[in-house]
Parts: C-alpha cells; structure tokens; sequence
C-alpha cells in the first residue's frame, strides 16, 4: 500500500507540475518575457506556481536562517540533490534574482521561455561560455540582482554528501564583493529523489528543513576563491548532517 501511495504522489506531482507550466507557458512566452519590464512580474508569477506546486503536494517549508540575512543582492549556493531544490529557491531567496543554470534548460521547449530570457544559461564544459556567462551574472549583481548557484554542477544522490564544488561562483563573489549565503536542503532527497525504483520508490509530502549558514564576505577571506569556496562548503555539509 505505501508503495502504491508513493507512485501515486510522484504522478500527481509531476503531471501538476507539467499540466501548470502548460498552462502558464502562453503568459511567460508572449507576455511576461516578452521585454525586461516584465520580468519583476515574471519572478512573481514564477513563485506563485511553485508556491502552489509545494503546497498541493504536500511540501510544508520550514527555513532556519542561522542569522539576519544581509542587505542588497547576494550569491546564494546550495547542495543539489532534487527537484524541489530550484521550487523551494523561490520560497527562499526574497530579492529579486536570477538562476545559473545548465544550458539544457535554455533548449528544453518548455523551460527555454525562461531559463533563456531571465535565467543565465551556462555550458559547463567550454571555458568560454562559461566566462560569458559568469560576466553576465556579474553583471546582473552590479545592477541589484542576486545570482542563485549549484555549486557541485550536477545533483548528489548520496544523503549528508556533495560533489567537489566548482569556483564560478565564488569568484563571482570575489569580483563583484556580494556575500555568499551557504543553503543546506537536508530533506529534499528523502522527500522527492531524482532518482526513481519502480520496485522500491521513495519519497511523498511532509515536512522540509531549508537551513542558511553564515553569510560570507569575500573580504574577510582576502578575496581568497579557494578559501571562500571551502568555507561555504564545509557550512553546507554541517548543516546536511546536523
């Protein structure tokens, strides 16, 4: 019967999640993408649907900031290890802001409408693309904008582990002096892992702990990448295993 009930849920998550992003496709495409004084607007209509995904599936939020978040746009990094990851950064992050994100999204003829407007693609594996691609987001922080990163590059299906991070974020907080703010999901993968078992699926709705560590100041690390790097990651596993 659990089993039945957990495949159940999955279904139903995933064909509200897709059946909504249908729906709201012909505003994002022709209206709220359609130039950059829509897309503050866009941003609002984006946590709305996944205020709305949560909430119908049965995903109750609870965030713990370890202290008073800072003033003014920020790099926020998080361990990756589901699909609620990116939903519950809408619930999070309360300034306006824009996703780094792999450059699949931007294709996908779904998700393209907004990972290509807004949302800054990046191809992980050419230096050059990503060089542009952190330029633009540096740019975009220069302007009041906060960037939301994944530092591992790819989900980590292992609970309490990450992936080695890469520096591209970090060095945007170098370059451009924002703070990094470390986010911990430690219950996302029990809740909806990416990967599926037909024999033994998991995951169903409940309670998810959304943990923020201490912010950190490029400066107090003398602009150090690896030193800022390894601080935010040594905060994030912490909080993964607390």
């Amino acid at each position: 019967m659990k089993k039945l009930a957990v495949k159940v849920w999955r279904l139903f998550f995933f064909a509200n999640f897709f059946c909504t992003l249908i729906f709201f496709y012909p505003f994002f495409r022709w209206w709220l993408f359609s130039g950059p004084r829509w897309y503050k607007t866009a941003l609002k209509v984006q946590r709305f649907w996944a205020g709305w995904l949560l909430f119908w599936s049965g995903i109750r939020v609870r965030i713990q900031h370890a202290e008073p978040l800072p003033e003014g746009p920020k790099i926020w990094v998080a361990n990756h290890c589901s699909a609620l990851d990116i939903l519950i950064m809408y619930d999070l992050v309360p300034e306006y802001f824009h996703f780094v994100a792999k450059r699949e999204l931007a294709n996908h003829k779904l998700f393209g409408v907004m990972f290509g407007k807004t949302h800054i693609p990046i191809l992980r594996d050419s230096m050059t693309d990503s060089f542009k691609a952190m330029q633009r987001a540096a740019d975009d922080v220069k302007n009041g904008s906060s960037i939301v990163l994944f530092p591992e590059g790819t989900m980590q299906y292992e609970p309490g582990r990450m992936n080695p991070f890469k520096n591209g974020a970090f060095k945007l907080s170098v370059d451009t002096g924002a703070p990094v703010i470390p986010v911990a999901f430690p219950d996302n993968l029990k809740r909806l892992p990416f990967t599926y078992n037909v024999l033994y699926p998991a995951g169903g709705p409940g309670k998810v702990r959304v943990l923020t560590g201490r912010p950190l100041y490029p400066a107090d690390f003398n602009n150090d990448v690896k030193a800022l790097s390894e601080a935010a990651e040594q905060q994030i596993l912490e909080m993964l295993r607390a």
